[in-house]
Formats: C-alpha cells, sequence, structure tokens
C-alpha cells in the first residue's frame, strides 16, 4: 500500500522534480541501448527457433507418446511360419502418410507356416498371436488403449499359395473366426487373405522407401521429387520386383496415389522362383539332364561343392547326388530355367516375361532371402551399394572350394547349417544372372543395397502393408 502523506517517506527517498527527469532520461537511454544490444541477440534466437520448426521433418518417431497412440497387429504368415508385427502411430488429422513405428514383434516358437498346420495347430497359433498382440498393446499404452480400436490383419504369401484354394479357403475362415472371438477390431474378411504377388512386391516397394523416409520427403516437396528406390523381394516360392517409371508401363502396372504425389509403378511376381522353390527345380533339371552312363541313381552335381554328398527324392526315387563342381555347367542350367532371351531384348525379363527398361539413375533394395544371400558372401554392410560383379567375383572365390573346407570355414556344424552352406554356390549364381540377364541390371553399377535394417528398422513388408491399410482406414 502507498501512503498520500509525503512525511511517511524516509528523507534519503525524496528527490526534487528536476532530479527525477533527469532519472526518467537515463532510465529511457539505458533501455535503447539494451534494445539495440540484444536486438542481434533476439533476432539469432528467433531464427534458430524458427529454423527447426521449419526443417522438423514430418516423419517423427511415434514411440514417445505411446499412450495417445492408436495401435494395429499386422501378420505376416509364410512359408516357414507365422509372425505379428505390433505398430502404432499418432491420430490424424487429415488423410497422409501416417507415421507408424513397430513397437513389438514375436513369432510362435516352433512352429510351421500355417499351410502345414492342422485345425488345432492352426487355432493355437492364432491364439498365441493374437495374445501377443493384446498384451503388447495394453503394456505400451499403459491400458488407456481400448482393444476393440486394434485393428488385427493376417496376410498370407507362398506358403498358403502352394495349396489348394479350397484348403486356403477353410485355413482362413478358422483364422477369421478366431479373430473375431478375440474382440479386436477385424472388419472384414479382406483383412485375414493370401496376397498376390503384385501386392507383396507394392508393400515392399513401400516399406522400403517408407523407412528411407522418401514417401515423407516427397509428400512435403513435390516441386523437387526425389526418385524412388525400387526393391527386389526374393522370398521361398516366389519372386518380386517392384519399380516406378516415367515411362508408358505397358503391363503389370500399379497406379498409386498418396495425397501429393502420383507414382506408376512396375510390378511383377515370379511364382517358383523363391529360393527354396528355384532350388528344388535345379535338383530335378540337374537329374534329367545327368549322363546316363553308370549308375544312372548316382548324379554328379555341377552346383554343388566337391566332396558334398546327399539324397535327393524324385517321383520315389532316390538319388544320391555327389558334389563335382562345374561353375559353367551349373550356370548353364540356372539360365535355362530361368528361360532368359536375347540380351538385346530389353523388355522381356525373366522366362520371357514383360518389364519397362529400368531408370537410368534407380537404385534397388534386395530384401527377404537376398539379404542371407549378400550376407554370406559378405555384401552386406548397411548403407553401402554394391554392384552384381561384387556377387559374381564372391560367388567364383566360393564355388572353387571343396566341401571339407567349406564346413571348417564357415562353421557348419548342424543340419540347417549344412543345407544353406550347400546351396550358395548356385544361389550367389542365380542371384547375378536373375540380376543381370533377367533385369537388364548392369553388373559394373553399384546400385544394389542388400540390407537387414535401414535406420534401425527390419526390412520386409510388413510396414508397407500396415501403412496402406492404415490409409483405408477413416480419420
Amino acid at each position: 500500500m502507498f501512503s498520500n502523506n509525503m512525511d511517511d517517506m524516509d528523507s534519503d527517498t525524496l528527490i526534487t522534480t528536476d532530479e527525477y527527469s533527469a532519472k526518467k532520461k537515463n532510465q529511457l537511454f539505458l533501455i535503447i541501448i539494451l534494445s539495440i544490444s540484444l536486438l542481434p541477440l533476439g533476432l539469432c534466437t528467433y531464427c534458430f527457433i524458427n529454423y527447426f520448426q521449419v526443417t522438423k521433418p514430418k516423419y517423427v518417431d511415434s514411440l514417445n507418446n505411446l499412450e495417445n497412440a492408436l495401435y494395429g497387429c499386422m501378420c505376416d504368415a509364410g512359408s516357414s511360419g507365422t509372425r505379428v508385427s505390433v505398430y502404432s502411430w499418432p491420430k490424424r488429422k487429415k488423410y497422409m502418410i501416417p507415421v507408424i513405428s513397430e513397437v513389438a514383434r514375436q513369432k510362435k516358437p516352433n512352429s510351421t507356416g500355417i499351410h502345414k498346420q492342422n485345425d488345432t495347430e492352426l487355432q493355437e497359433t492364432m491364439n498365441y498371436l493374437i495374445d501377443f498382440c493384446k498384451k503388447t498393446v495394453i503394456e505400451k499404452s499403459n491400458n488407456k488403449s481400448n482393444l476393440s480400436d486394434v485393428g488385427f490383419y493376417l496376410k498370407a504369401t507362398d506358403g498358403m499359395k502352394s495349396i489348394s484354394e479350397e484348403k486356403q479357403k477353410k485355413k482362413l475362415d478358422i483364422i477369421r473366426d478366431t479373430i473375431r472371438k478375440s474382440k479386436l477390431k477385424f472388419l472384414n474378411d479382406s483383412w485375414a487373405k493370401v496376397i498376390n504377388g503384385s501386392e507383396e512386391g507394392l508393400f515392399g516397394w513401400m516399406h522400403v522407401n517408407y523407412l528411407n523416409h522418401i514417401l515423407f520427403d516427397n509428400e512435403d516437396d513435390k516441386e523437387h521429387i526425389k526418385l524412388p528406390y525400387g526393391s527386389i523381394d526374393l522370398g521361398g516360392y516366389s519372386l518380386e520386383i517392384t519399380f516406378s517409371s516415367n515411362e508408358t508401363i505397358k503391363e503389370h502396372n500399379i497406379n498409386l496415389n498418396f495425397t501429393q504425389v502420383h507414382y506408376n509403378l512396375y510390378s511383377y511376381s515370379f511364382q517358383n522362383y523363391g529360393q527354396n522353390r528355384f532350388h528344388e527345380i535345379l535338383m530335378e533339371h540337374i537329374i534329367k539332364n545327368s549322363s546316363k552312363s553308370g549308375n544312372p541313381n548316382i548324379i554328379e552335381n555341377p552346383c554343388y561343392l566337391d566332396g558334398y554328398e546327399e539324397i535327393f527324392i524324385l517321383n520315389n526315387i532316390n538319388y544320391t547326388f555327389v558334389g563335382k563342381t562345374n561353375i559353367q555347367l551349373c550356370q548353364q542350367h540356372i539360365k535355362y530355367i530361368m528361360n532368359l532371351t536375347r540380351d538385346e531384348d530389353n523388355e522381356k525379363s525373366i522366362n520371357k516375361v514383360y518389364q519397362p527398361k529400368i531408370p537410368e539413375d534407380l537404385k534397388f533394395y534386395g530384401i527377404s532371402g537376398l539379404y542371407w544371400i549378400a550376407k554370406f558372401f559378405n555384401i552386406s554392410d548397411g548403407d553401402e551399394f554394391h554392384s552384381a560383379s561384387e556377387l559374381l567375383n564372391a560367388t567364383d572365390e566360393f564355388c572353387k572350394k571343396n566341401w571339407e573346407y567349406a564346413i571348417e570355414h564357415y562353421k557348419a556344424k548342424t543340419d540347417e547349417d549344412k543345407k544353406n552352406l550347400k546351396r550358395y554356390c548356385s544361389a550367389g549364381y542365380y542371384v547375378y544372372h536373375l540380376l543381370v540377364e533377367g533385369f537388364k541390371i548392369d553388373k559394373e553399377k553399384k546400385i544394389l543395397n542388400f540390407p537387414q535394417k535401414i535406420n534401425n528398422n527390419e526390412v520386409g513388408w510388413t510396414l508397407g502393408a500396415m501403412s496402406y491399410e492404415i490409409g483405408l482406414l477413416p480419420l
């Protein structure tokens, strides 16, 4: 409270009118000087804050806000087993590419592909994956997420394609019924289905370009569109290639539209050209074209290392393969099965399938089986791109070894190790020829990357599938 009585003030605080006026002028002068002095600092501070506001990318990690996130679970039902990935993303205010984070992943231990499971095993597998999905969402959201809002999807690939449509339907009916009983969100039957090769190729392409932020960057700046990467996915039974092109795509094209950018994609799936199925066909071809002299059930195999032996059953007949490496003959067998055309025919791929010319500056990511083959030959190392010639040279070196050396050098101790090791000679040549003579990729250009992870995220196709499905959901 201020007193109106001048006598209440100390004499030291009393000033005259002239003194007061001079003091006010000094204060005003000091304020002006300080303002001028601090102006550059203020401008720098404003620019600093504004810079990070303007340049902060749309692609951000939503893991820091899991309690307020939405959730979904995507099952990849492949030939060797089924795994579920749990994803989260923030609520969208408009239709846009969702920012998705994988928060957990799980596969039922000691399980096979669903195409090999009986009804009881299939139900057990599905309940295991569903329970994992529920527990993960409850844990990550601190019990704030309503499980009835959590979408559950299953997309089956190679394994299910190997059985009849009648058997597929029976298994899908069990899967769909089990999901509905879980009380998770399952809006229609298409949320659990066998996807075709083009879909698998598309999802893999989206996954790769999503993790590389290409899709986000192009949405943010449509005036400077970046060329997306192509993707090549080598599965167990099938092989997919997907890439974008500015030229007219005559066949096997997909028109993909986001909010700002349109992509003209070529996508094709080669059935029976996955690494497992191709190996079977190659072995059968070698038997049928082997020399008939001597014991007809003992076959010299030019694609196996010297010293390796195994029993191979074809049409209920036991054949003994004896490794007798012949690099040229092995490649002849591989190229024959691939049914390659003349080099100058640039619009024909494996098995004479139409393929548009690959854009000059396009780079590819090789995923799934391609990663494991490249890793074995030591050309899978993070962000570095490689040439097909590097793979060829590494394959030549390996195929010159004998089986005894390979067992010791690569420490193949288990039956599974030996099963994989025996295939690498033919696998290396197969991948080289499908890249160079099949897809017409320049063998000397370093445009091939074979990653296990991109930006610390596992590479596959499930994230692409999840982002696609979220894009179809209402806001």
